[in-house]
């Protein structure tokens, strides 16, 4: 059986793979995890420490984790002690001195204030909506170099959350 085409009668598609495409985009959306994941520790055995709030023990006493982040006297993490090193070793060969690729400078807490050409990169006090975490997360960033450790984003993450406070 051999079927012609008839150019003057119109092509009807079936609404059905449409709908089942639509369908699959909506089911993987929902599925997604969250960007930043709850503080939980990398393994059941590690012990929690600055990933999450200050706990009575922490606020009143210094005190450094197996990854050298230490905990600063009021129970938060330090921006200098912990989160600068990261950016240092990740960050600076693309938003440094040298470059600042999109305007944005990661060497220092002013620059980071500063933001970059498409605005601010930190909303202090609110992590999860803080464009440099939504880049890091998905892994779009640092584009030269491996992806961050959930540690590090962690202390990024908390750092955020609790103001980023420069000290």
């Amino acid at each position: 059986m051999n079927r012609m085409i008839n150019p003057n009668k119109p092509i009807r598609y079936s609404v059905f793979p449409v709908l089942g495409l639509l369908f699959l985009a909506l089911l993987l959306a929902a599925c997604t995890p969250d960007p930043v994941p709850a503080a939980v520790p990398a393994s059941p055995t590690e012990p929690q420490s600055v990933m999450t709030e200050a706990s009575p023990q922490q606020t009143n006493n210094p005190a450094a984790t197996e990854t050298g982040a230490t905990v600063d006297d009021d129970g938060g993490v330090s921006f200098s002690n912990d989160v600068l090193p990261i950016l240092q070793n990740n960050c600076i060969r693309c938003h440094g001195d040298s470059r600042t690729y999109a305007g944005l400078r990661l060497n220092s807490f002013a620059g980071i204030l500063a933001g970059s050409e498409n605005g601010p990169v930190i909303l202090p006090g609110d992590a999860p909506n803080s464009r440099l975490i939504q880049l890091i997360t998905a892994g779009e960033m640092p584009r030269q170099g491996s992806p961050l450790a959930d540690e590090e984003i962690r202390l990024i993450s908390n750092w955020i959350s609790q103001g980023a406070v420069d000290d």
